[in-house]
């Protein structure tokens, strides 16, 4: 395909189709396999070389039989052809690169038309004994090429796919998903290398490779350096990630020309200036709308980037297969005189609203299908609505009651509202919650963004529990954290009862030795020791923060706080351990007398002989308390990505400029 113009490479690109998304549910159940094959049918329609995907291709770590039957029959359908390929894979029997050996195109059993190169996310990403995904029976059935896996995460390399047609030659780097603090401390450790190709790569498959992150390697000038990334992108303080739960621009090599940021949902097409390297990014967003959060409400697209030599520009596809959405925010207290009692006045007051906005996505459906009068005429779609409404100092309302006069009109009757109370009525709510947390020295447990039905996040009710039960005694949080989170987000089943296991092992194995041997006091030697035991392991991984530091050449400038310790913490206090047992963050301003052998005298002695470690010692504690105050204010500043971004937005022009290299 694409054999018009010699040297123009032109690629389809897509992300995060999250196919099999409520697979299940009678309306919106085939939304994401129908704009799967209207994505597949825009890459025939435009004669592109290939399809390049982001990662995320299905919406569970183990689709469902009929899922990946479904998917199947569609790339087959798409891919397949009497058509050829006009480029070139220079290093198509690289197995750094390809597991198999060869691309799609190649296989003398197949004939494809339209390679798809692929990378996996953190839906599909490799799990189990053997490492393997979903991508990989696609891959192995030569229906998309596989690339991007890393196999050591202690040492990642990313190796090139070579490709060229004509005099446009590009390297196409892809780093598939990786747990995004673990990724951002092995870019920190410099423990991410690219490796570049050599100057002049023959015609023949002789491809070898010069390793560095570094800098403009001498290689890698002479072609197009792209590359696609599935990861959290830094989007500043405001942005809604700590800053090591993320990637920063910064961090990635210098010698890139286009960045694909996959992941994030929102789309953002046009390609904008890295306001941190020299590279331009492009974040395509995804193709269906997994959460009700306002980004998932801008109009969806993907895009055809064209390249030819140093030259590129990205041409925007609206997807019209896409279920309407439309998000509204409203605050009770802005409407007038509404009484807090009025129960039915408010519901009136919300369900004009909602029917405003069926009706604003009735007339959108109705203006696509004027714009193309030849084209296949299309059923309205019942929309998605989503309400998040203000109510400070007013009731909630059950969301199943109002839902039910909408039933037949929208697609998600029972979760339409969100309820919020404004920053200032839960400023003070918030702070007592963040100073009980610090007070009991509860690690900050990071899980995948996940939200159940109501909008809470698996690591929120985590807390809400922890926080209430009191602090865990034997089991490690962190390591717990990690359990959870393969269980919930790669339904691997055993996943908690093998952390328990191993927690249990560890335990009597360390205390067994220390055991009394008087009988009357085994039980309180157990609790005791297994209590000394999990805060060794808990300040361990505390501690492991400052151990872990490490500063890449690429991230001098976003990472000079060092890297999340292992298991997703990101906390910066102290851990002290009390004779109680308790774990307590606090400054040591009072030296401690031990019950037996010593005197109040030799205690205020000992107090007075370290005043300068003491007061060292605070005075770190104080500067952490105010860095962590500031954060608590900029997390009430944290409000939904593109929040501020006018809804009525229409389509993207079709056609962009020509841009060249930075």
């Amino acid at each position: 395909m694409a054999g018009g113009a010699a040297d123009l490479l032109r690629i389809l690109v897509a992300t995060d189709t999250h196919v099999g998304y409520k697979e299940r549910d009678k309306i919106r159940g085939d939304d994401s396999f129908v704009t799967l094959e209207e994505i597949l049918q825009i890459g025939k329609n435009e004669d592109v070389d290939f399809v390049l995907h982001g990662g995320d291709l299905y919406d569970e770590n183990k689709p469902s039989r009929p899922c990946m039957n479904r998917v199947s029959s569609l790339l087959r359908k798409y891919t397949v052809g009497e058509g050829g390929v006009y480029f070139e894979v220079l290093n198509s029997d690289d197995r750094r690169v390809f597991p198999t050996g060869q691309v799609t195109h190649e296989d003398p059993n197949l004939n494809i038309e339209t390679p798809v190169f692929i990378v996996h996310g953190n839906h599909d990403d490799p799990s189990g004994d053997n490492n393997l995904s979903a991508l990989d029976l696609l891959s192995t059935a030569s229906l998309v090429n596989y690339f991007g896996k890393s196999e050591d995460l202690d040492n990642i390399n990313v190796y090139p796919v070579l490709l060229r047609k004509g005099q446009t030659k590009v390297a196409l780097y892809g780093l598939g998903n990786i747990r995004d603090e673990r990724l951002h401390r092995a870019f920190s450790n410099v423990q991410v290398k690219f490796h570049v190709p050599k100057r002049s790569v023959a015609v023949d498959n002789d491809m070898g490779v010069d390793g560095s992150s570094d800098g403009q390697e001498p290689g890698a000038s002479e072609w197009f350096n792209l590359m696609v990334i599935h990861q959290n992108r830094y989007k500043g303080h405001g942005g809604g990630s700590t800053s090591k739960n993320c990637i920063h621009e910064a961090q990635l090599p210098q010698f890139l020309d286009l960045v694909i940021w996959c992941h994030e949902h929102d789309c953002l097409i046009d390609p904008v200036d890295s306001a941190q390297s020299h590279f331009h990014v492009v974040q395509p967003g995804s193709s269906v709308a997994t959460s009700l959060a306002a980004g998932e409400a801008l109009p969806k697209h993907v895009a055809i980037l064209e390249i030819s030599g140093e030259n590129f520009r990205v041409v925007p596809k609206r997807l019209k297969t896409v279920r309407p959405f439309e998000f509204q925010e409203v605050s009770l207290s802005d409407e007038g005189e509404l009484d807090p009692s009025d129960e039915e006045g408010i519901i009136a007051l919300l369900s004009q609203t909602v029917e405003a906005l069926i009706e604003r996505t009735h007339k959108r459906q109705q203006e696509d299908q004027d714009e193309e009068p030849g084209g296949e005429a299309r059923d309205p779609m019942l929309p998605l609505i989503r309400l998040k409404v203000e109510h400070s100092g007013y009731p909630t309302i059950s969301n199943q009651r109002f839902g039910q006069q909408f039933v037949g009109k929208v697609a998600n009757p029972d979760d339409i509202l969100l309820f919020h109370k404004s920053r200032r009525a839960n400023k003070d709510a918030a702070s007592s919650t963040v100073r009980a947390r610090r007070n009991k020295a509860i690690p900050n447990l990071v899980i995948e963004d996940t939200e159940d039905a109501d909008g809470k996040e698996i690591q929120d009710i985590i807390f809400t529990y922890i926080e209430k039960e009191g602090f865990l005694d034997i089991l490690s949080e962190p390591q717990l954290n990690l359990a959870i989170q393969d269980y919930v987000l790669k339904m691997e089943t055993s996943a908690i009862d093998k952390f328990v296991g191993i927690m249990l092992d560890k335990t009597r194995s360390q205390i067994k030795p220390q055991l009394s041997t008087d009988a009357q006091k085994v039980r309180d030697d157990i609790i005791q020791l297994a209590k000394q035991h999990a805060q060794k392991v808990r300040a361990d991984r505390v501690g492991g923060n400052d151990q872990q530091q490490g500063v890449g050449a690429a991230a001098d400038d976003q990472s000079s706080s060092g890297a999340a310790p292992r298991g997703g913490m990101d906390i910066d206090q102290e851990a002290d351990d009390d004779d109680d047992g308790e774990h307590v963050a606090r400054p040591k301003t009072k030296a401690k007398a031990k019950a037996k052998g010593k005197t109040k005298a030799k205690a205020k002695g000992k107090a007075k002989s370290k005043p300068k470690l003491r007061q060292a010692k605070l005075s770190e504690w104080n500067n952490k308390k105010r860095r962590r105050d500031e954060d608590e204010e900029d997390l009430d500043d944290i409000s939904e990505n593109n929040d501020d971004m006018d809804d009525d937005e229409g389509d993207v022009p079709a056609a962009r400029q020509w841009s060249r290299r930075r």
